[in-house]
């Protein structure tokens, strides 16, 4: 009898082992896990992600894990000012998946979010706000201006999308050669005239 309870005990701990892997799951720091629950429906917009640590779930449950600190996109965009000369810059978007919504990022948008959103967005947006102004501008008295609506526009876009913006950087604004060279003139020739006064 309690040869039998035991190889009955062994054998349970051995099929616990086994299959320990398929019963428990851990979230690393900075991420947060959704289930996808095999014979309910997939992920549940509604419920709440899996915050990081030791879980436990059922065998045939599978966990998509989303890294929810703050990220960044880089890109380098070409856009037209509002005279239609070819600017170029650098842009960065600081951003990270609004938390209580990521069963809704992961099934209308996915994993692959930053590039179906987000760069999309950052050029659209600069073609737009850019098109508004002189390249005499961008550079100088509007360029803050410039980035607070690039940032104003960017956002309304990405939180529709499940996705919190952070901060907007623009670095390095290169206008074409010779109109660089003429501004310069212009406020040299600007400076002279306030030095005469």
């Amino acid at each position: 009898r309690s040869l039998r309870l035991l190889a009955v005990g062994s054998a349970l701990f051995v099929g616990l082992l086994i299959s320990w892997s398929s019963l428990t799951y851990t979230i690393p720091s900075g991420h947060a896990g959704l289930i996808f629950r095999t014979f309910s429906g997939g992920i549940n917009p509604a419920e709440s992600p899996v915050d990081q640590g030791f879980h436990v779930k059922a065998p045939w449950d599978r966990i998509v894990t989303y890294e929810v600190r703050q990220k960044e996109v880089q890109q380098k965009l070409d856009v037209l000012s509002s005279n239609l000369l070819k600017i170029q810059l650098d842009m960065t978007v600081f951003h990270q998946p609004v938390y209580d919504a990521l069963g809704a990022l992961e099934i209308e948008r996915g994993r692959g979010y930053e590039d179906a959103v987000i760069v999309p967005a950052m050029r659209s947006v600069s073609r737009e706000v850019f098109a508004k102004y002189l390249p005499e501008e961008i550079n100088t008295s509007k360029r803050e201006e410039i980035q607070i609506e690039i940032q104003d526009r960017l956002r309304e876009k990405l939180v529709s999308n499940y996705i919190q913006l952070n901060d907007v950087l623009i670095r390095n604004i290169r206008l074409p050669q010779t109109l660089e060279e003429a501004i310069e003139r212009k406020l040299q020739q600007e400076q002279e005239s306030l030095e005469y006064e």
